[in-house]
């Protein structure tokens, strides 16, 4: 409203003032009375200023801004509780917003790939769920590539962690495989240099981008170098796109593969049995994945009708399945159940939140009933008191989203450490647009429905101070008790699932931890080498190298026992085998996992001989090469009888029986894949010493410090070769630690959102309790005048307390028993509906939400005492 329009409204008020107090004198009263007597007949100035106000609709912005200051300074007077509200919005909206960042990275925003919903991923599958995924060959791919009608352009890749020396800088990288079609399979053209195609020479590489940019600086000049991977030379001849390396995880290398081994000839019985990496396709226009899946079983079909026996037994195509699976579904397959079920679980930490923030807000509001009837009877109407607590709401909600953002990015990095083993993407999270919109919008919501809520509740306050200014009684109305009631419910209910949930994340986390792997990690420390340089190439050197360390090493005092194997125990997928029985001609042949190992590696390890021997060191492999099984192996293949001395088919062996491989020993049963599954195959141990494996891990046995053990061995390799990088080093408890990670960070995610659930609700019941508390206090006050003891006051308070944590809690078990189930896939040993998790949670949150109501009831009482 401008300076004239309110000139001319004060000055018609005093027009119409002046007229009814003539009027009044006229009639024979006073000067004075029949002034005041006409002011009342008029009615409130401010009020009627305020409705003009509104209907002329001229200072609305400045009327938002007046609101907006004054919030600021109301809410400076109560630091504290800005304090409170500020953090519980910031953590909730916080969290919200860097899951969210996580799914749309990984899951919502398609790959950066021309047409991504073109582009499949060609594989076999056990049971034809995924579950026991075979990976591609060049064979496959070649008759892939043959059905034109099918695929535009089918790839090749798979990738292997080498030694990288380029220059003088040597390094262990991830070095990508590739076959001449893969940047045009995926739609992307090599930013630098060459491109790839079929005229490309054997021995080219493609440096990627990201390593190009963090070692190199984005120096061209390395154009035209050569790389050495595993002692081969490759030279560089380009930089690959940015985009190329979301098909692998940290990948340095692109490699071509070469022309020879491109040829692979699709009808080859043993190249079309091989796991050696991916094969990705694009489908033609109007082809779909079910036409693509239907004609490749058929052409399996036909394969396998003039197929050897062998290969039908291993690759029986009524137990395989050929799954075609758009890319963005596979790779996000895994990360989107997880990131699902935690952005979920933010979602309820923020209903909590809000619900604790309104319990904290309606209390206030209760407090400030005086000054909420004050400012009624100095003419503000009710929409004017509902408008003022929205622009409180409108200024606590919008610093807690300024806040959340940098609560949020810190979430991201946090995230960043698990993504690869939690969620099976690295690809690079960042605080997206859609991620700061997503959080604008959950604190729209909540600044909307907290506003509103809060806003109404402050016209009630003001009423009720009106009535007990007026001897009335001022005990809150039936909605408010529902709604007051339906919160603590609610927020009791949602707060009991999560924790449940947490619970038994712990408590699969305990027993995966605590169980018995089947072999000893107490000083034993491990690292991992890899004799691929071209000096290698000879068996008798990599024999000698593996003889020499043994020697250098069992030769310190400190040192117990030290022993080599091709595997580390819990950490990833050892080779498989194909296994038959000696006597056992048409039987089904058993599928096994195998490790090479040398001698004393049952000693450094701890792992029970039960039955036998172990290996000598004049054991090799070749003909009649003694095997170790392990128990279940035993058990699978001789039941009821011993397997010492029984002789096996290992795949193509030689057809004498009398070369075959020979049982010398049974030994304990040990976890291989992982600690937290049982994978149920069987395990045999073939002797180290003469096999093709240049691959392998130490295990060293130290009777001093594990430190020290560690670098014993890095200057004994270092001695027999400077060059030699040692990886996945490490005390044997760090690796086996590692390969829980995964399952520690999703535990860690969840107790996280279970902890704060806990705390905001425990202040939400503080709260709430406080809020009924106030709201009682004349209640409290006659009780106690006309005899009832405090601790029958207080006891009262509790119990009605007790009785919504009840029902909360109730509800809470049945929302638990249902979201549970979403958990299964990564319980161990542990049922979704664990009666114990769900007692102990039940009754500790129980016990906490009694302290927390008994704390207000107990000084409501003491300040009524002071007051009589």
């Amino acid at each position: 409203m401008n300076r004239a329009t309110r000139g001319g409204f004060e000055e018609e008020m005093r027009f119409h003032i002046e007229m009814e107090t003539e009027k009044y004198v006229a009639e024979g009263m006073d000067p004075q009375v029949a002034r005041r007597r006409a002011v009342l007949a008029f009615g409130n100035g401010n009020a009627v200023r305020e409705e003009l106000r509104e209907e002329l609709g001229w200072s609305w912005f400045g009327d938002c801004w007046r609101d907006l200051c004054f919030g600021m300074r109301m809410l400076g007077r109560r630091p504290g509780f800005a304090a409170s509200v500020l953090v519980t919005l910031a953590l909730c909206l916080g969290a919200n917003m860097a899951f969210f960042a996580s799914l749309q990275e990984m899951v919502l925003r398609d790959l950066p790939f021309e047409e991504p919903d073109r582009l499949v991923e060609i594989y076999r599958s056990e049971g034809g769920d995924g579950s026991s995924k075979r990976g591609g060959n060049l064979s496959l791919k070649n008759e892939y590539a043959a059905q034109g009608d099918l695929f535009e352009q089918v790839a090749f890749f798979g990738g292997k962690w080498s030694n990288l020396q380029i220059g003088g800088n040597g390094f262990r990288g991830n070095a990508l495989r590739v076959s001449d079609t893969f940047f045009q399979t995926l739609g992307v053209s090599v930013e630098r240099g060459e491109a790839l195609g079929a005229a490309t020479p054997d021995g080219s590489a493609w440096l990627a981008r990201s390593l190009w940019e963090s070692a190199y600086a984005a120096d061209e000049s390395v154009l035209g170098k050569v790389v050495q991977v595993d002692g081969r030379p490759y030279r560089i001849l380009g930089i690959a796109p940015e985009e190329a390396e979301r098909v692998a995880p940290e990948v340095s290398l692109f490699l071509k593969v070469d022309r020879a081994a491109t040829l692979a000839d699709p009808f080859d019985e043993g190249l079309r049995s091989e796991s050696a990496g991916v094969v990705w396709a694009r489908l033609a226009d109007g082809v779909s994945v079910e036409k693509a899946a239907s004609r490749l079983v058929s052409l399996e079909r036909q394969f396998q009708e003039r197929a050897s026996s062998l290969y039908r037994e291993s690759n029986d195509w009524e137990r395989l399945a050929w799954e075609v699976v758009p890319v963005q579904e596979v790779r996000s397959s895994w990360a989107s159940s997880r990131l699902l079920l935690l952005n979920a679980g933010a979602l309820l930490v923020l209903l909590i939140g809000c619900v604790n923030v309104a319990n904290l807000l309606l209390a206030q509001a209760n407090a400030r009933s005086e000054e909420y009837w004050m400012r009624r009877v100095l003419g503000a109407r009710g929409g004017r008191l509902v408008r003022q607590c929205v622009a409180e709401t409108v200024l606590l909600v919008g610093l807690s989203w300024l806040a959340a953002l940098g609560i949020a990015m810190a979430g991201i990095q946090f995230l960043a450490g698990y993504s690869s083993e939690l969620f099976r993407e690295s690809g690079t999270v960042s605080l997206g647009v859609e991620a700061v919109a997503y959080g604008a919008g959950l604190a729209f919501v909540c600044m909307l429905a907290l506003g509103v809520l809060v806003g109404q509740r402050a016209v009630a306050a003001s009423k009720q101070a009106e009535n007990a200014r007026s001897g009335q009684q001022t005990t809150p109305g039936r909605r408010a008790k529902v709604l007051g009631s339906g919160l603590a419910v609610w927020q009791t209910a949602f707060t009991l699932a999560l924790l449940i949930g947490g619970g038994l994340l712990v408590k699969s986390f305990y027993l995966v931890t605590n169980q018995d792997y089947g072999f000893e990690t107490n000083g034993v420390v491990t690292g991992r080498i890899h004799l691929t340089d071209m000096k290698y190439e000879e068996g008798e050197r990599k024999e000698a190298f593996k003889a020499q360390l043994l020697q250098r090493l069992e030769a310190s005092v400190e040192v117990e026992s030290v022993s080599l194997s091709s595997t580390i125990p819990t950490f990833g997928f050892p080779d498989q085998l194909v296994v038959k029985r000696d006597a056992a001609d048409g039987e089904k042949p058993q599928r096994t996992f195998v490790s090479y190992v040398s001698e004393g590696h049952l000693k450094t390890l701890g792992i029970s001989l039960l039955e036998g021997r172990d290996f000598l060191d004049t054991d090799s492999f070749g003909w009649q090469t003694p095997v170790l099984v392990d128990e279940r192996f035993a058990r699978l293949l001789y039941p009821g009888e011993s397997a010492l001395g029984k002789r096996l088919n290992l795949g193509r062996r030689p057809r004498n029986q009398n070369n075959w491989p020979v049982v010398v020993g049974v030994v304990e049963s040990v976890k291989q894949t992982a600690l937290d599954g049982d994978d149920g195959m069987p395990m045999l141990y073939l002797p180290l010493k003469g096999s093709w494996v240049d691959e392998f891990s130490v295990f060293v046995k130290t009777q001093g410090s594990e430190i020290a053990a560690l670098k014993l061995l890095g200057s004994e390799v270092s001695r027999l070769d400077a060059g030699m990088p040692i990886y996945r080093s490490g005390s044997l408890d760090a690796v086996i630690a590692q390969s829980l990670s995964g399952r520690r960070g999703l535990l860690w995610l969840c107790m996280g959102l279970g902890l704060v659930a806990l705390v905001l609700s425990a202040v939400g019941v503080y709260g709430a309790s406080s809020f009924r508390v106030s709201q009682r206090l004349r209640e409290f006050a006659i009780r106690m005048a006309v005899g009832a003891t405090e601790g029958r006051v207080v006891a009262e308070h509790v119990g009605q307390d007790l009785r919504l944590a009840a029902v909360g809690l109730g509800l809470g078990v049945l929302l638990a028993s249902q979201a549970s189930r979403l958990l299964s896939a990564w319980l161990y040993e542990v049922e979704p509906f664990d009666w114990q998790t769900y007692a102990v949670l039940t009754l500790g949150l129980g016990l906490v939400y009694a302290a927390s109501s008994y704390l207000p009831g107990r000084r409501g009482v003491k300040a009524n005492k002071v007051r009589l």
